[in-house]
Order: C-alpha cells, then sequence, then structure tokens
C-alpha cells in the first residue's frame, strides 16, 4: 500500500525525477529534471533537503496535506547543481558524496550533509560531449563509470575526479553500466543492441 506520496505543488519546477535510491535506512535519494538532487527524509519530510541554494533554513521547502502528501516548492534554476536535466547519479557506502550527470556537457562531484542538511558541490569538469546515461561507483570507491551518449565508457578516478580511460566498443548510446563487486568484470549494454562484458 502507499503510505504517502511525494508531489511536486503546482508552483513547482523540479520536473520528473529521473532516479531514486534509498540510503541511511530512513532517506530517498533523488534526480531530476531541475538539475538538483533532493534527499527526502522519510520520518518527516519536512526535514528534507535539496542541492538548491534557495532551500529553507530548515531544509528544502516542504509542507504537509492530506492523505500524507508533501509538495515542493518552487527551486532557482540557477542555484541548481547542474544547468540540464541529471539523469543518473552514483553515491559512496557512506551516502556522504557522490557524482551525477546528465543532458549537459558536465560531471559534478558534490558533497551530502545530513547534519547540515546541504548537498555542496565540490568539483566540477567540463566534459567535450554532452550527455551521460548511467553512472556507477565500484565498490570499493576507487573507480566509477559514466555511459555516454557518444558511445564510450568513462573510467574516472573517484576520489582524485580525473578521467582515467575510455572504453570503445558501442556504435550507438550507452543506455546503462555495471561493476562487478566478486570481480574486476564491467558490464555495458548500448542502443546498438548489444551487451559488452569488459576485464
Amino acid at each position: 500500500q502507499i503510505i504517502f506520496d511525494i508531489e511536486p505543488s503546482s508552483e513547482s519546477n523540479i520536473g520528473m525525477c529521473t532516479k531514486l535510491e534509498f540510503i541511511k535506512d530512513h532517506y530517498l535519494f533523488s534526480s531530476n529534471e531541475d538539475g538538483n538532487c533532493y534527499c527526502w527524509d522519510l520520518r518527516n519530510l519536512s526535514d528534507s533537503f535539496s542541492s538548491s541554494n534557495s532551500k529553507s533554513k530548515n531544509g528544502i521547502n516542504l509542507f504537509s496535506e492530506p492523505e500524507n502528501t508533501a509538495s515542493v516548492l518552487k527551486q532557482n534554476q540557477s542555484d541548481s547543481l547542474m544547468n540540464e536535466p541529471i539523469f543518473s547519479f552514483c553515491l559512496n557506502n557512506s551516502a556522504s558524496s557522490g557524482c551525477c550527470a546528465g543532458a549537459s556537457n558536465s560531471l559534478v562531484k558534490f558533497n551530502i550533509n545530513h547534519e547540515s542538511k546541504k548537498i555542496d558541490k565540490i568539483n566540477q569538469l567540463q566534459l567535450n560531449y554532452s550527455g551521460v546515461s548511467d553512472i556507477k561507483l565500484r565498490h570499493d570507491e576507487k573507480i566509477f563509470l559514466t555511459a555516454g551518449w557518444d558511445h564510450r565508457i568513462r573510467v574516472y578516478h573517484y576520489n582524485k575526479f580525473k578521467p582515467l580511460a575510455i572504453l570503445k566498443f558501442h556504435t550507438k548510446t550507452i543506455q546503462s553500466v555495471d561493476l562487478s563487486p566478486i570481480s574486476n568484470l564491467i558490464a555495458s549494454a548500448s542502443s546498438d543492441s548489444n551487451i559488452a562484458i569488459w576485464s
């Protein structure tokens, strides 16, 4: 059964949610079309917060409605993590930092501070292409992958936030990537209908 609904208000411009991930038992992390990420506190939705600097002092501007519905007030687009929709993100094991990307030519790294209720951009890379469909962080948090619209997989050092390698095989947009938790294998799926396994 549905226990509550997180619904944007009519004044909101946060757009469609593009990805969700449960973190720290009581939080739901999301990316949205407005170029922001949101951390929803499922114990008390009024304590939720976003990457927009236009949030209230005590977190994102939320108000409760009947039947456990929450509405998000309008955010300032200029304060967004990215200036285009975010399509994917990855978070570290402690959910204290992550990376995101989407339709733009940028890759962003951010910190998540649950005590101060902030999601802060800490680094940004300008890419020589636009469009990332998916991001995956390896379980040891040493490297992460991006799935590019330019048919390429890119490997990055997570802590240094620097590119390490480019993997070329697919002939169309790469839709999804993953890293094995027990080996060095990488898998990628593309619009060219191929699934590639890398070692």
